[in-house]
């Protein structure tokens, strides 16, 4: 898609100017910020910090084309590991599969959540 367009500017005041015209090119820079599809497993998982083996999965995907990678970065509590800060996005076609699991922190706790932040 082309990112420029043009314009006819016509004066339509100002005795000097009064019915000139001339044509204009704009280029527009797309701003708008990428939005992120995240399909998450059902049922949720349960993982048990006694297993360290376990895991679960879910996929973030672009919802439209981005004009050069999307960074995702994944911000984890304590009760969550899944090795990496980040994820690299590149098109729409693909998704990337995020994988977490429990850390063991060695205190009884019983059931709780962690989380992970996607900014």
């Amino acid at each position: 898609h082309d990112p420029s367009v043009s314009v006819l500017l016509t004066a339509i005041s100002g005795h000097m100017f009064q019915g000139t015209s001339t044509a204009v090119d704009i280029s527009i820079e797309d701003n708008d910020p990428p939005t992120i599809g995240l399909a998450q497993p059902s049922p949720l998982p349960v993982l048990w910090e006694e297993n360290p083996a376990a895991t679960a999965s879910y996929t973030l995907t672009l919802m439209s084309q981005p004009v050069s990678p999307v960074t995702v970065h994944l911000e984890l509590d304590q009760v969550v590991d899944l090795g990496s800060g980040y994820v690299v996005l590149t098109t729409v076609d693909t998704g990337v599969e995020v994988t977490i699991k429990a850390v063991d922190d060695r205190v009884h706790e019983g059931t709780h959540t962690g989380s992970v932040v996607h900014t």
